[in-house]
């Protein structure tokens, strides 16, 4: 379960690379990242593989980088 647990935060929590990432996204591309980055981070806490106080450790990063 902890190698489900890293896995699934390293997928929710990295960046796109660069291949696949514009070198200037706009706005409405970072929004849309970040907005997927939190539902899938949601999507990890209701299922239980990541706990409360995880989720909300991790939203506040995704937020920090706006």
């Amino acid at each position: 379960r902890d190698t489900d647990r890293s896995r699934g935060l390293g997928d929710v929590y990295k960046r796109q690379s660069s291949d696949q990432e514009p070198e200037n996204p706009d706005a409405e591309e970072m929004k849309e990242e970040v907005e997927r980055r939190l539902a899938i981070a949601k999507d990890l806490y209701q299922e239980g593989t990541i706990t409360k106080e995880e989720y909300e450790e991790k939203r506040k990063e995704i937020l920090k980088e706006l």
